[in-house]
């Protein structure tokens, strides 16, 4: 009994343990200073100054509860914000994702030039969001002289208003944000086309399916977890889209976004806590329509190679 209990091993206490891996925490503490920061801290303060009136300037924050957003539930602004925001976002993600997916799916049969065309396809995504509204500028100018026009105008159209126009000028900013953005969908969707088995096409091609019965049920089915991911990121990009709006403002409120109206608050109107509530109401949609979109998803079970 003596020599059993010799030969145990003595426990170790939490303190022991922590002393022992005091370099672990040497080590990630940058990391994880850095994130508390300038992430969590600027949310906290965020959520405790849409609690309060704080002009800005002036006298310090007083306390005012939820007022700030109840007033944004009867705001018309807000939810004119709201809707221009859902639309784009629905216009740009969706068209960005299907561009990048029919571009990927014709990359990937082509077996001669592809980094080529994978690095011009891509270069606007890593160009400045300045740089491509100056180009989009010119190609959207009212007058014949613009790009655009003068190219309808060969097939007597135009000239059109398109950053002008309140009926059109969202959908111009979205399709500037497809032309910029697609390519990365696109490097995304070709790498998983790279990754699915081309087993299956060609047990498919012997059963007699043609290339769209292969598209519907082997591709589609298999890029699901691509897309997820594709999907996600194209909504969180597009509810906080703010740039475009900024760079290229449309006629109106036709071009406002909640980006934009939480930047026009704090820093046109100086109502920095009206500001931080429609940013966390802001922070909340996005939250619910990613775990929606997972949700959603998810529903149709998980997808697998094997």
């Amino acid at each position: 009994m003596s020599l059993r209990r010799s030969q145990t091993k003595p426990r170790t206490t939490l303190a022991t343990r922590l002393w022992r891996a005091r370099w672990s925490f040497f080590f990630i503490a940058p990391a994880v200073l850095s994130f508390l920061v300038f992430a969590i801290f600027p949310m906290l303060f965020g959520m405790y100054l849409s609690l309060t009136d704080w002009k800005l300037v002036g006298a310090p924050p007083g306390f005012i509860g939820i007022a700030n957003y109840l007033e944004a539930l009867r705001d018309a602004q807000f939810y004119a914000a709201l809707r221009n925001t859902l639309l784009f976002t629905l216009m740009s993600g969706l068209g960005a994702a299907a561009l990048g997916l029919a571009v990927a799916l014709m990359l990937e049969r082509i077996t001669r030039g592809v980094g080529f065309f994978r690095t011009v396809l891509y270069l606007p995504v890593i160009t400045p969001i300045v740089a491509v509204t100056r180009i989009w500028k010119f190609i959207y100018d009212p007058t014949e002289t613009g790009l655009l026009n003068a190219t309808l105008s060969l097939v007597q159209l135009g000239p059109f208003r398109w950053l002008g126009d309140p009926a059109s000028a969202l959908a111009s900013l979205a399709a500037m944000t497809i032309w910029q953005g697609f390519g990365f969908d696109m490097i995304i969707f070709l790498a998983g086309l790279k990754s699915i088995p081309r087993v299956y096409y060609e047990v498919a091609m012997i059963d007699g399916a043609n290339p769209w019965q292969q598209f519907r049920f082997i591709t589609l089915p298999l890029l699901r977890p691509v897309t997820l991911f594709v999907l996600v990121l194209a909504g969180i990009n597009g509810l906080r889209a703010f740039n475009q709006m900024y760079l290229l403002p449309g006629p109106l409120d036709s071009t406002l976004t909640m980006g934009l109206y939480v930047f026009k608050n704090a820093f046109e109107y100086f109502r920095m806590g009206y500001a931080a509530a429609i940013g966390v109401l802001l922070t909340a949609i996005i939250l619910t329509l990613t775990v929606t979109q997972f949700y959603l998803f998810e529903r149709k079970g998980s997808t697998s190679y094997d």
